[in-house]
């Protein structure tokens, strides 16, 4: 190698490096919108609430540092216990029942998977298990999901079901009974994210 091609060698190593460090991707994941959904009740139900997903750039066990999504939610007028909490596939919220969202949002492949709770694999994308109630009806929610992406679930639904989630050993759904609130998946207005308390 010449000296003359030396400067440019090197630069071509700098860069490679570069976009391989799981750092060179932080700026990418953290200038993601965060988004929200705004719970609405279903006839029958006063279920209100919100919840909120944030990139979250971080390790996962031994693995290097990527980007992921943090699921923070609090719902309101729950009654005591379990209640089932998933993405559904449409953002399609006119029924009065809340069937207008469709079944569980699989993945934004169309790739069929079985419904299972979020430590399982595979599972649906919108598979987030239960958020328990307390006695004053609040439930709130607060996990890292190392699935979804945030750019995959926009424009669809969600739904919080009267029961507990039992898993992949109920399908299709997790045998979480009626729906009790929905809402449709947004993106967030950054400043009043910002001053949320």
């Amino acid at each position: 190698m010449s000296i003359s091609t030396l400067p440019l060698f090197l630069l071509a190593v700098l860069l490679s490096c570069s976009a391989a460090s799981p750092f060179y991707w932080k700026k990418p994941c953290l200038s993601q919108p965060s988004l929200t959904c705004y719970f609405t009740p279903t006839a029958g139900h006063n279920v209100t609430g919100s919840v909120q997903f944030s990139p979250l750039f971080m390790r996962k066990a031994r693995s290097r540092n990527r980007c992921f999504v943090r699921i923070t939610a609090k719902l309101n007028n729950l009654s005591p216990g379990y209640h089932g909490f998933h993405i559904h596939t449409y953002g399609d919220i006119r029924s009065s029942d809340g069937k207008s969202t469709g079944g569980h949002f699989s993945n934004p492949s169309g790739i069929a998977r079985q419904h299972a709770l979020p430590g399982d694999w595979p599972r649906h994308w919108g598979d987030f298990g239960s958020l328990e109630a307390a006695g004053d009806g609040t439930a709130t929610y607060d996990r890292v999901d190392y699935i979804i992406k945030l750019r995959g679930i926009v424009g669809r639904g969600m739904i919080v079901h009267a029961l507990e989630d039992k898993g992949k050993e109920a399908q299709p759904s997790g045998g979480a009974g009626s729906r009790q609130a929905r809402c449709v998946i947004g993106i967030a207005n950054p400043d009043y994210m910002a001053n949320m308390s």
